[in-house]
């Protein structure tokens, strides 16, 4: 086997691999072996007959066929070994002649990363403040998770809770025949359709009141879809909201200690300061290393920008509670090649900067033991709610070990580099929070 390289732009290399007749002839004898064992040759028993004879029943080429099938693969390895390239991904191959047999490859291979001074860049975290307003805002949510419904003797009113009967005709057919739906009339809702919950307010428990309102074209019924549609309804009973007072008692009734509407008060000021801090320092996170990417140059493939597109649309499938790339595109009413083209400049975002804090952690020398993923995966099983046992067994795999070993080494390299950034690492003093109180 002779093998040429030649080194392509974009972190790729072509192979020429050159099978001299001699490979040629052992790869032809093992498909021949494979071969005669399943096709039937008549006038022999199965496995039996000589390679001419089958030769001439399936013809030349599809004994060569068979045997690319194996020669292909083990010289194109071969190959790699022998030029000593470290690949990312699976190559484009190309059959330029079969007598002899010429094999192009072309492969993606480690991206060259030239980082650049990542150690002199500075950005400050940003101070955290909590305001009196996030506070409120997080109480008055509290309320809300408490508040109790009441019955009332009067008409609806903008975020009452109606309950009511309802039967809905399009064209002569029955839609919708239901007792005792629950709905917060707001004017603006389009629940059922664009009107409905307006139309219902205003009304008393034992009223009766029907009206016509037009379906949207992409209502979930299809055959409905843009018919008017005639509604009668019946109201069986109307209540209102009512809130918790925000007082100390209140607090008392969340439960965990609170003794006093203080207690909770500074309990909530420290979490949401806690939430802003990781907020804030994920953001910074993403500054250092867009900094850090901006300062470097990697080259690389246009494989591993497809394999992160292919990714990205991943998530967005499972976060859309999709089964499959097709159905999401439906809903989206977009073609394959519009999402691809949407998520591309994410996807080389991502890439240049994986490749970049994975030079780094090189340089670095930055590890995880496996006391450290332990601890995690124990997190984890604690923090499940389920069968800890089961959790615990099923987090404990080889390919879940070394998952949870890859984040745990990000997240270090991540406070590395934000440590550098914010002055922390050299110890020197952060004066932007000093700044902001004077």
């Amino acid at each position: 086997m002779k093998v040429t390289k030649e080194k392509l732009d974009n972190s790729q290399v072509e192979l020429n691999i050159e099978i001299d007749n001699e490979e040629r002839e052992k790869y032809l004898a093992m498909a021949y072996r494979h071969l005669v064992n399943r096709v039937a040759v008549p006038g022999f028993r199965k496995g039996k007959a000589p390679r001419f004879i089958l030769e001439n029943l399936i013809g030349k080429e599809a004994l060569l066929k068979e045997a690319m099938e194996h020669l292909i693969p083990e010289t194109y390895s071969q190959a790699v070994k022998e030029q000593e390239l470290d690949t990312v991904g699976d190559p484009d191959i190309d059959i330029v002649t079969l007598e002899p047999v010429v094999i192009k490859a072309s492969v993606p291979v480690r991206p060259a990363i030239e980082l650049g001074d990542y150690k002199s860049i500075r950005i400050p975290v940003e101070p955290v403040e909590v305001s009196e307003d996030a506070v409120s805002n997080y109480l008055d949510n509290l309320r809300e998770r408490q508040a109790v419904w009441e019955p009332v003797e009067r008409k609806s009113q903008s975020g009452d809770r109606v309950t009511f009967d309802l039967e809905a005709m399009v064209e002569g057919k029955e839609m919708i025949n239901e007792k005792e739906l629950q709905l917060v009339v707001v004017e603006d809702s389009k629940v059922l359709t664009p009107g409905f919950s307006k139309s219902i307010l205003d009304m008393a428990g034992g009223e009766e009141k029907e009206f016509t309102l037009p379906l949207p074209e992409d209502y979930p019924q299809k055959e409905f879809g843009g018919k008017e549609c005639n509604f009668k309804v019946k109201v069986s009973g109307v209540k209102e909201k009512k809130l918790p007072e925000l007082n100390d008692d209140f607090a008392k009734s969340l439960g965990n200690g609170f003794e006093s509407l203080a207690d909770l008060t500074n309990k909530v000021t420290t979490d949401l300061r806690q939430v802003m801090e990781q907020v804030n320092r994920r953001k910074h996170e993403e500054s250092v290393v867009e900094a850090i990417v901006s300062a470097s140059t990697a080259e690389y493939s246009q494989y591993l920008v497809e394999k992160e597109i292919d990714r990205i649309i991943d998530e967005k499938v499972r976060a859309g509670g999709k089964n499959s790339v097709e159905s999401y595109l439906e809903d989206f009413k977009k073609s394959n090649e519009e999402i691809r083209n949407e998520v591309k400049d994410e996807a080389q975002k991502r890439v240049s900067g994986s490749l970049v804090l994975n030079k780094i952690r090189e340089n670095e020398n930055i590890e995880v033991n496996e006391e450290d993923v332990d601890r995690e995966i124990e997190k984890l099983v604690n923090i499940s709610g389920g069968n800890q046992d089961q959790v615990k067994s099923s987090l404990g795999s080889a390919q879940i070990r070394a998952s949870v070993k890859n984040s745990l080494t990000l997240q270090k390299t991540l406070k590395f580099l934000s440590d550098i950034a914010s002055g922390a690492e050299a110890g020197e003093k952060d004066t932007s929070a000093e700044k902001e109180t004077k």
